[in-house]
C-alpha cells in the first residue's frame, strides 16, 4: 500500500490516529471482500472500513462522530498505519473464546495482584488515577501542583501548537477536562479533603476562563457547570473553618467576575450556597443599600429585590420589610412587574388588570407595550369585561407595528358594519400587505387589484382564482410584461423554471393560451441557442 493515505489526513489527526495504533488500540482487522475492516477503541469502540484500489486507499468510512460529518478521522489513520506494518494477524472468533473473567477465575490472588502492579506501573495515567481514588493520605501541595498542571496540559493536548482549542477538538477538550476532575477531584472530596480540592478547582476555574477556545458549542458553560456542582458539594460538608476560607476566595472574585468568561458563577455562588446567618446577614444590608440607589437599571433591581426576599426565607425572617418596600415603591415599573407576578400567582385578576394597565400606559418598547396588552387582553376575557376587551385589542391592532389577521377577524366581529368601516380604513394605511388580505376576505375585489398593481407580480397567484375573470386583459398584460422582463435575464436553470411558471399561469387566464403560445413562438425563434429554454418551451407547450 504507498504512503499516499497519510496526505489524506490533518498533521493532528495523523499524531493522533498513530498514538492510538501504538497504543494498541487497533483491533480485529479482517481482510475483506473490498479491502479490511477494523475495530478501534477510543472512549468508545468504533468499527472501521478501509477500502483499497490497487494499492491504493479508495474510501474509509468509520462509526465515529468526526467520520459522521465526512471527515477522515484518527480512527481511519490508526487502522492505516497497522495496515502499513503488515504486522496484524487476521483474528478469528470461536464460539467457546475464552474471556477474561475466565481467566480471572482461574488465576490465584497473588498472580492476579502482581499483574495489576505491572499494569499500574506500565500506565502513568492509570497508576495516578489508581493511587489518587485509593490513597489514604491527604493530597499535599506536590501533589495539587500535579493535578493542575494536568489542566493545564489539556490545551496543548487538544488544541494546535499555540495551544488554542479549536471548535472540532473542543468536545474533546471537554472530556478531557471533566475526566481530570473526575479522577482527582472527586475522589478528594469523598475522602473529606475539602480545601484541597477547593484549589485545585480554583486552578480549574482559572483555566477555564484563560483558556484559548473557540467555545461556540458552549464548552465553557458545560465545564463550569460541573465545577458548581463540585463547589455546591464542597460548601455543604466543609467545617465552619475550611468553609469561611471558601467564602473569602468567592468574596473576594465578585469584582473581578463580569470581566471572566463564565464570571456569573463566582456571584450565583457566593450569594446561593452560604446560608449561615453570618454570610446571609451582610448580604441582606448590602442588598438594602442597592436598591435604595436612584441609579440602578431596572433589570439590576428585579434581580436584586429577587436576592432581597430569597435572603429574608433563608434567614426564616418574615417579609413585611420586603412586602412594605415593594408597597412604598409602586410607581417603579420594575416594581410592578413583580407585583404583578405575584398577583398572576394568587389568580388576582383585578390586581393584575390595574397592574398591567399602569405599565402599558408608561411603556415605550413597542414589543412590551404589546406584551402587556396581550396580557390585559386575557385577563380582560376572563373578567368577562367585554368592552375592555375590544378597546385594548383595537389597540393592539392600530397600535402594533404588523397587525395579524387573526386579530383583525377577532375585531372585526365584535363591531357592527358602520363602525368596523372606520377601522378598517385606518388599518390598511398601515400595511398594505394585510390590507390585501383585508380586501380579499371582504370581497373588496377592486381595491384588492389595484393594489396588486402596485406590488410585485409573485403577490397576484394566491388571489387569481378570484380575479382572472373580471380582470383577464389586465392580468395578461402584467404577465406578459414580467415573462418578456425575465427574458431580458441571464439564462439560467432558475430563471427558466421562472419562465414555465408563468407561462403556465398565463395560459390559466381566459384567453391567456394564445398569449402563452405567442410567447412560446417568439422564443423559440429569438432564443435558438439556447438549448435548455428551447427544451423548457417543448414541454411547456406539451402540457397547454
Amino acid at each position: 500500500m504507498k504512503e499516499t493515505w497519510k496526505y489524506l489526513f490533518s498533521p493532528q489527526v495523523l499524531s493522533r490516529g498513530e498514538d492510538y495504533y501504538y497504543g494498541d488500540e487497533v483491533r480485529k482487522i479482517k481482510k475483506t471482500d473490498y479491502g479490511y475492516s477494523a475495530e478501534v477503541r477510543g472512549e468508545n469502540k468504533y468499527e472501521v472500513d478501509i477500502y483499497i484500489n490497487g494499492d491504493e486507499v479508495d474510501e474509509m468510512d468509520c462509526t465515529c462522530p468526526y467520520a459522521a460529518k465526512g471527515y477522515n478521522c484518527k480512527h481511519m489513520a490508526a487502522v492505516l498505519f497497522a495496515l502499513e506494518d503488515q504486522d496484524f494477524v487476521e483474528e478469528s472468533e470461536p464460539e467457546n473464546r475464552e474471556t477474561i473473567d475466565d481467566i480471572l477465575a482461574r488465576l490465584d490472588e497473588k498472580t492476579i495482584l502482581t499483574e495489576f502492579r505491572n499494569i499500574l506501573e506500565e500506565n502513568v495515567q492509570l497508576h495516578d488515577r489508581f493511587y489518587n481514588k485509593y490513597r489514604r493520605q491527604p493530597a499535599d501541595r506536590k501533589e495539587i501542583t500535579r493535578i493542575n498542571g494536568m489542566l493545564d496540559d489539556l490545551a496543548y493536548e487538544y488544541g494546535d501548537r499555540g495551544g488554542f482549542v479549536d471548535w472540532y477538538h473542543g468536545s474533546d477538550y471537554v472530556r478531557g477536562f471533566l475526566a481530570c476532575l473526575e479522577d482527582y477531584v472527586e475522589p478528594m472530596i469523598e475522602r473529606g479533603e475539602y480545601l484541597a480540592a477547593f484549589e485545585v478547582l480554583k486552578h480549574a476555574f482559572y483555566v477555564v476562563n484563560t483558556v484559548d477556545m473557540d467555545g461556540s458549542n458552549g464548552e465553557h458553560s458545560d465545564i463550569v457547570y460541573h465545577i458548581e456542582e463540585l463547589w455546591t458539594d464542597i460548601i455543604q460538608h466543609a467545617d465552619a473553618n475550611e468553609k469561611d476560607q471558601i467564602h473569602q476566595w468567592f468574596e473576594s472574585m465578585l469584582e473581578k467576575a463580569s470581566s471572566l468568561n463564565v464570571g456569573d458563577s463566582i456571584a450565583d455562588m457566593y450569594y446561593s450556597q452560604f446560608n449561615d446567618e453570618k454570610y446571609l446577614l451582610p448580604i441582606l444590608k448590602e442588598t438594602k443599600d442597592i436598591i435604595q440607589d436612584p441609579s440602578i437599571s431596572a433589570y439590576a433591581l428585579k434581580d436584586k429585590l429577587d436576592l432581597y426576599k430569597s435572603v429574608l426565607e433563608r434567614l426564616h425572617q418574615p417579609l413585611n420589610e420586603y412586602n412594605q418596600w415593594l408597597q412604598d415603591h409602586r410607581h417603579i415599573p420594575s416594581v410592578k412587574e413583580i407585583l404583578l407576578k405575584e398577583a398572576e400567582d394568587k389568580k388576582d385578576i383585578e390586581t393584575c388588570i390595574t397592574l398591567s394597565e399602569e405599565l402599558l400606559n408608561t411603556e415605550d418598547v413597542w414589543w412590551r407595550k404589546n406584551e402587556l396588552a396581550r396580557k390585559l387582553l386575557k385577563y380582560y376575557r376572563e373578567n368577562g369585561d367585554k368592552e375592555k376587551y375590544r378597546d385594548t385589542l383595537k389597540r393592539i391592532v392600530l397600535e402594533g407595528r404588523t397587525p395579524l389577521m387573526e386579530d383583525i377577524r377577532i375585531l372585526r366581529n365584535l363591531y357592527a358594519e358602520e363602525e368596523w368601516i372606520p377601522i378598517r380604513e385606518e388599518i390598511v394605511k398601515k400595511d398594505r400587505y394585510i390590507a390585501k388580505e383585508i380586501f380579499f376576505e371582504e370581497r373588496l375585489y377592486d381595491r384588492l387589484w389595484a393594489l396588486l398593481k402596485m406590488m410585485p407580480v409573485s403577490e397576484i397567484e394566491p388571489y387569481l382564482h378570484v380575479l382572472r375573470n373580471e380582470y383577464a386583459d389586465e392580468l395578461l398584460e402584467r404577465y406578459s410584461t414580467y415573462l418578456h422582463a425575465l427574458e431580458e435575464r441571464h439564462g439560467t436553470r432558475t430563471v427558466y423554471e421562472e419562465m414555465e411558471k408563468y407561462l403556465h399561469l398565463t395560459a390559466s387566464i381566459p384567453g391567456g393560451k394564445k398569449e402563452a403560445y405567442s410567447i412560446i413562438s417568439q422564443w423559440q425563434k429569438q432564443f435558438p441557442t439556447r438549448k435548455a429554454m428551447q427544451q423548457m418551451l417543448i414541454n411547456v407547450m406539451r402540457k397547454l
